[in-house]
């Protein structure tokens, strides 16, 4: 998981051209759909879009904290989505939904993993960089 968190990290990060001046500080991230916006420099605030494949999948809850059994990985904030799937005869609908929460960061946070769980069983991962201040 670990060399994970770094691959992410590393690819995430822009790099400055030749004869250009790097990057400004920036305040705001996004990728892939989870948008990440420092506020002040004790807290981030935290959209991430879930796909729901169809009518059964059912949007949950967002919280602080890795899933169940998930290990902490050490300057980072977990972020856990929930959706939980019910029926058998299910609307073949195809829907995103955007869950949005305020998490504490400190100096030493690098990143915010976002795990998606549908009925706390499949579970994926993401890092997303911290913008910088």
């Amino acid at each position: 998981m670990r060399q994970l968190l770094k691959t992410l990290l590393v690819a995430s990060i822009p790099l400055a051209t030749a004869g250009h001046a790097s990057p400004p500080d920036v305040d705001t991230t996004t990728h892939n759909g989870t948008t990440i916006i420092r506020v002040g420099n004790s807290s981030a605030k935290v959209t991430t879009s879930v796909d729901l494949p169809n009518g059964c999948h059912q949007p949950g809850s967002i919280s602080l904290g890795a899933p169940d059994g998930v290990a902490a990985i050490v300057n980072t904030v977990a972020v856990t989505a929930r959706v939980t799937v019910a029926g058998d005869m299910c609307t073949q609908e195809f829907r995103v939904h955007n869950f949005e929460i305020t998490v504490p960061v400190t100096k030493q946070t690098v990143a915010i993993i976002i795990y998606d769980a549908v009925d706390g069983q499949d579970i994926k991962a993401t890092a997303y960089p911290l913008p910088v201040r």
